[in-house]
């Protein structure tokens, strides 16, 4: 693969410089331009046609010209007078377009090759772009938009910036693989759809056009094609033609000009321009195991230590604060840090600092990201769970911003945050790491209108219905707009989990979600990204299989069962109506004896969808799981159907596929541990966006808290030190010597006696404890640990330290 020499830093080698000097004196060249030949041939500066890069040479020959490092002719003067300035070149009046896209004709994207068609792009980009026309550098390529009614705006990409914080920490390169691999990044250095336009999706939809053929443009003109492409999105734009098309925001930039002067952040946007980009730019995600860099005194600044907040100091305050809350994750931050107040107003500083695009849950959540990616790589099989829950905020009527999650008695409604989360978790069931994290704030319901005949406002609602499915959708990029609020919900994450799974060799990603990501959009989206992820759904929708009106569940249930398996039952509690959930009475363990049933089926797209998402059917595999007699204590019998991607041609696929399902309830138990392990519904603040950071900080030790409560179970061999801290260790061996049992010898042991702090009885036949039992022997741990180093710093032994802990304990 070609890759180019970079020439400067080449030349100015002691050996090649010497070489240089000696071939210049021994063939002395007539003019500058005369001496960029031989030089190019003699060190094979050349591009990726094999022809020398005269041009760039120049640059750097003047260069170490002006430094005295070489002599060069001097600059010859010229022959004649510069010619008159050309005059400038007329632009066209902005034409008359449609509200939508679908309905311009003839819409293209062109190169602007021809020495006209450059100077009219000059001419637009001066004339309507806020920053005017640009001196790029590099390999350069401009478009043109047009349109049967004339043109539209344009495009100019050319080299990509040579040093990005977070293009390069998203892409994973080392400042050398940033030098050898850079030429395949490209920039979006202008973006223009002309101001006095208005057509819905017009950008998106040029976007796509144009992302789709350079590359085949690149490689026709300068004989290399592009892989990854970069733009930047100041903050009075919002990215969505961007995201729409496909871009993904990896960040921020630390705003900072060239020049040291202060300007304001952008957001830094990549769209991937190759199905194996990362491989073409030769990075490779390095795996990690699931407990490294998990122990105590080390893990926050592993999870936290490279955010790019752009200052060192709030990187710093976030990772000694969750430190601090990590030991009591049920108490908050005052409780914990008495006597350090300095620290605790640092914290609400960096929580309640003013800019959110610098500070917000995607850039805390980053470092903790890429190290997901990292334990990711480690696996053979990696689940995206997705699923949603609601941060019940309604005590904190003085925050700002909060939302509407359900309804109640009185006429304002529950008061909160919707948060939709995506968690990898391992083929074996084992927590890798909070994949994404978004917050939402949902409407208040609209009024119901009093003095309307039953029957009437139903009537008018289906019309309006109709009207709007009636309407031509755009073709192509569908953007985030055009599905409803809850189903972007589950596309957005999708689309979010092909980007993570990017790049992972020898991986296979799963998106797993439940009842609630049963929709037709969702499928779709999934087919446009290409396969790059899999998908296994609940199905909770009978639909209609063809003309016959066969139905989903009924097709299924007609097939003869092909194996039977058992499946465990959990006891379910009572539960009252309350918060929008239906009332439960409840049920008891027991194993359930299931038949399976699988067939693959074409789902035709539904009649309301057509123009928006066309007419070709999706083929999915139907997974049929069901209980064959009713329950002896009169509860409903199990019966799930999955809808998957994943191919099922026997027994033992189709059996992966219900276990793989079976460990969705990862995500349920993480959300428990961290609304009452962690107390998130208790986070008071006066501004929601402050609320989202704070909840996203304690969602990584939530997460924490869950791994240390499964790798006991599943890597009891590891050692003990592996997960904690010496003076941990010490309060875990004080601890078993009282109880007269054996010390932590490895992390199954010291698990099994943290779980004891917590108040595990670990008789013979007792099953493996919850997780409450599990942050309650943390926390407890943590108290003695802190204990014990006050007494070992005011000189007491470890016994002293054993006896304040139970104190400490006891009093709790």
């Amino acid at each position: 693969m070609y890759a180019p020499v970079p020439i400067r830093p080449t030349l100015l080698r002691k050996p090649n410089l010497e070489r240089l000097r000696r071939l210049l004196a021994t063939d002395p060249p007539a003019t500058r331009w005369a001496a960029t030949l031989p030089v190019c041939q003699a060190f094979d500066f050349l591009d990726a046609r094999g022809e020398p890069r005269r041009r760039s040479c120049l640059a750097a020959l003047v260069a170490l010209d002006k430094a005295g490092l070489i002599g060069l002719p001097a600059p010859r003067p010229r022959a004649k007078p510069q010619a008159a300035p050309a005059p400038p070149v007329p632009v066209p009046p902005a034409p008359t377009v449609p509200a939508r896209v679908d309905s311009l004709a003839g819409l293209a994207v062109t190169p602007a090759e021809t020495r006209p068609d450059r100077r009219l792009f000059q001419a637009l980009l001066a004339r309507e772009h806020p920053l005017g026309p640009v001196r790029a550098a590099g390999c350069q390529m401009r478009y043109l938009i047009t349109a049967g009614t004339g043109l539209l705006g344009g495009f100019l990409f050319a080299a990509a910036t040579r040093r990005q914080r977070a293009r390069d920490a998203w892409i994973g390169w080392s400042p050398e693989q940033c030098d050898a691999g850079r030429h395949l990044v490209i920039g979006m250095a202008r973006f223009l759809i002309r101001p006095s336009l208005r057509c819905r999706h017009l950008a998106s939809k040029a976007q796509g056009l144009c992302l789709r053929r350079v590359a085949a443009d690149f490689q026709r003109v300068y004989g290399f094609a592009p892989v990854l492409a970069e733009s930047y999105v100041g903050p009075e734009h919002s990215g969505a033609s961007y995201r729409a098309a496909g871009w993904v925001q990896v960040g921020r930039t630390a705003g900072r000009a060239r020049d040291g002067r202060p300007v304001p952040p952008k957001a830094v946007y990549l769209r991937p321009l190759h199905a194996h980009w990362r491989a073409r730019l030769g990075v490779r995600v390095a795996p990690l195991q699931p407990w490294e860099g998990l122990a105590s005194d080390a893990w926050a600044w592993q999870e936290f230590g490279a955010a790019p907040f752009g200052d060192a100091r709030l990187v710093k305050r976030l990772v000694v604060s969750v430190e601090l809350l990590a030991q009591v994750p049920t108490r908050t931050l005052y409780t914990v840090a008495r006597g350090k107040e300095a620290l605790v107003t640092g914290y609400y500083r960096f929580i309640e600092h003013p800019n959110a695009q610098a500070i917000s849950a995607e850039t805390i959540l980053s470092t903790h990201r890429q190290r997901t990616r990292q334990r990711m790589q480690g696996q053979r099989t990696v689940l995206l769970v997705q699923d949603g829950t609601d941060l019940n905020l309604a005590t904190h009527r003085a925050c700002e911003g909060l939302g509407h999650i359900a309804k109640n008695k009185g006429a304002e409604g529950t008061l909160g945050l919707h948060m939709h989360s995506t968690l990898a978790v391992a083929g074996n069931g084992l927590p890798l790491g909070v994949a994404r994290i978004a917050f939402e704030a949902p409407p208040p319901p609209p009024p119901k209108e009093k003095g309307k005949a039953k029957g009437k406002g139903k009537k008018k609602e289906k019309a309006n219905k109709k009207g709007k499915a009636d309407k031509p959708a755009t073709a192509g990029s569908e953007p985030p707009s055009a599905h409803p609020p809850k189903t972007r919900r589950w596309v957005d994450a999708l689309r979010d989990s092909a980007v993570l799974a990017e790049g992972l060799e020898g991986v296979r990603t799963v998106a797993v979600m439940d009842s609630e990501g049963d929709a037709f959009e969702v499928f779709d989206a999934r087919r446009r990204l290409a396969g790059r992820v899999d998908l296994l759904v609940r199905a909770t929708h009978n639909r209609s299989l063809g003309p016959k009106r066969l139905k989903l569940f009924d097709r299924l249930r007609a097939q003869p069962a092909k194996t039977t398996l058992a499946v465990e039952v959990q006891r379910l509690s009572a539960r009252r109506a309350a918060r929008g959930q239906k009332e439960s009475p409840g049920r008891a363990a027991r194993t359930a004896t299931c038949e399976l049933r699988w067939k693959t089926l074409p789902l035709p797209v539904p009649a309301k969808k057509r123009r928006q998402l066309g007419t070709r059917p999706l083929h999915l595999t139907a997974v049929h799981v069901a209980e064959g007699a009713r329950p002896a204590d009169g509860s409903d019998p199990l019966e799930w159907l999955l809808l998957t991607t994943l191919p099922v041609t026997g027994p033992e696929q189709a059996l992966e596929v219900v276990d793989l399902y079976r460990l969705r309830w990862r995500i349920e138990d993480w959300h428990r541990i961290l609304k009452s392990g962690c107390r998130a519904e208790r986070v008071a603040h006066q501004q929601a966006a402050r609320v989202e950071r704070e909840v996203a900080a304690r969602a990584v030790i939530a997460w924490r808290l869950h791994v240390l409560a499964l790798l006991g179970r599943d890597t009891p061999h590891v050692p003990a030190k592996t997960l904690f801290s010496e003076p941990e260790c010490q309060v875990l061996a004080d601890f078993a010597r009282s109880r007269g049992v054996e010390g932590p010898a490895n992390l199954g042991r010291a698990m099994k006696l943290l779980w004891m702090m917590g108040g595990y009885l670990d008789r013979k036949h007792d099953p493996p404890p919850g997780q409450r039992t599990v942050w309650d022997g943390y926390t407890y741990l943590q108290m003695g640990t802190a204990v014990l180093r006050r007494a070992c710093a005011a000189g007491l032994d470890s016994a002293v330290g054993q006896y304040w802990f139970e104190r400490a304990k006891a009093g709790a």
